[in-house]
């Protein structure tokens, strides 16, 4: 616990971004109260989904392991929606709300990379959603109490929200790194986000509905284009992505991958479950999404860099400093370079501790 500790304290002082946000977003109230709401919800959700069961004629025992898994999926849905729908409002004000308090010209003063930047304000964010996950973990282990769920099924859900919340934070972020407006990067988020859920799923449900009235969906239904084609689409979305995977285990498939030969006319197809291939489809996505944020920022000019740190050695130092001033400031750049943290930082406050 302590190694992770110093790394985490490492990584706050090697992006000085990182620990400004967190300390600003972390000690807000409004912070707790979110938490307090997210977490009641839940709750009452998962309470009054098992009074339910309970309830039901055919329930025998409140231990049963349908309840289990029913109760399972209930906070697993719920949980899933409100982060996912949390995520993209974290990140959307990310950047344009610099531009919007007018300080993203003295971010961009500073020393650090657009890299940094987009970093450090995923990294903040993804901290808050991450706790907002590992909250729900003792509600879905009340489900493993009851029985009928395998501990791997809760791990994997946990990661299937992980994911959910890097994809979603990255989208958020980029639309923030493009627009100048908090409003519209936010509704250009949703929108987004909005389309990937359901109008890919509705695409597909579409195109299978065609291919049924031309007469040729019994042909394309047993071809290795659309079973692959299926698994991507459906994919797309957390929800579905899960309640297909938890089909193919309880019909006796393993949880990762597995091969069929039933599908295609005797052919044997490698299938990815598709929680798996959702986790993958949401990494890629994020650091393409992360990689286009950051060519989006403007570059750290090293003339106006180098004039910055000029007027920095006297103030920093407060007494004269021997040599051209220029070498001076090119040995400040140097080391700045090397470690950001350590060189003198112009405005340093705000966004230099």
């Amino acid at each position: 616990m302590s190694t992770l500790v110093d790394r985490l304290n490492h990584l706050a002082q090697a992006n000085p971004l990182i620990s400004k946000e967190l300390r600003s977003r972390m000690r807000s109230g409004r912070t707790i109260i979110l938490l307090t709401v997210y977490l009641s919800v839940l709750s009452l959700v998962a309470l009054g989904f098992y009074w339910i069961i309970y309830a039901s004629a055919s329930l025998r025992s409140p231990y049963d392991q349908q309840v289990g898994r029913d109760l399972l999926y209930a906070i697993v849905t719920f949980g899933t929606l409100l982060v996912t729908f949390l995520a993209p409002a974290v990140t959307a004000g990310a950047i344009s709300g610099e531009r919007e308090r007018q300080t993203f010209d003295l971010l961009m003063t500073t020393l650090l990379r657009p890299r940094a930047i987009v970093l450090g304000k995923m990294g903040a964010a993804l901290a808050f959603l991450l706790l907002l996950i590992l909250a729900v973990a003792p509600l879905e282990s009340l489900a493993f109490m009851i029985g009928g769920v395998a501990p791997e099924e809760i791990l994997g859900s946990l990661v299937v929200l992980v994911c959910g919340v890097l994809l979603y934070g990255s989208l958020g972020i980029f639309w923030s790194s493009l627009m100048r407006s908090t409003a519209a990067s936010t509704v250009l988020a949703y929108a987004t986000m909005l389309l990937v859920l359901a109008g890919f799923p509705f695409i597909w449900f579409i195109t299978s509905i065609m291919l049924s009235i031309n007469g040729n969906g019994s042909a394309m239904s047993h071809s290795v284009i659309y079973v692959y084609f299926t698994g991507l689409i459906l994919s797309t979305n957390p929800l579905i992505a899960m309640g297909l995977s938890e089909t193919f285990v309880r019909a006796g498939h393993p949880l990762f991958f597995y091969t069929d030969d039933r599908l295609i006319n005797g052919q044997t197809i490698f299938i990815l479950q598709p929680w798996v291939l959702y986790c993958l489809l949401a990494v890629i996505v994020s650091a393409l999404l992360l990689a286009w944020s950051v060519r989006l920022l403007p570059p750290v000019r090293r003339h106006q860099a180098l004039a910055a740190a000029r007027q920095a050695i006297p103030a920093v130092s407060g007494t004269p400093v021997a040599g051209p001033p220029l070498a001076n400031a090119e040995h400040v750049m140097q080391d700045a370079e090397s470690d950001p943290v350590a060189a003198p930082v112009p405005g340093e406050g705000e966004y230099g501790a």
